[in-house]
């Protein structure tokens, strides 16, 4: 059984992985990270542009895992 994306967001693997993790493969949110995240490493050669263009939507996305979380919603349902 994969994990939940609350388990995925608590070990912060999406983060540190150049795949998505298995879990964040198969929650509803991976494909969209994993072509926003190539999309950033095509369009900046620079790593620290690469890093200024990304952090916005991983500080998106982290909030998003925490307000998943904090609403009891592990499996990716939650809507703001």
């Amino acid at each position: 059984m994969l994990p939940s994306l609350a388990t995925c967001c608590t070990m912060g693997a999406p983060s540190h992985a150049p795949e998505p993790a298995p879990c964040l493969a198969s929650s509803p949110e991976g494909p969209g990270l994993k072509a926003a995240t190539e999309g950033i490493h095509a369009g900046y050669a620079d790593d620290q542009a690469r890093l200024d263009a990304a952090m916005p939507l991983y500080d998106a996305f982290y909030t998003y895992c925490r307000e998943v979380i904090a609403h009891g919603k592990p499996n990716g349902a939650f809507k703001p």
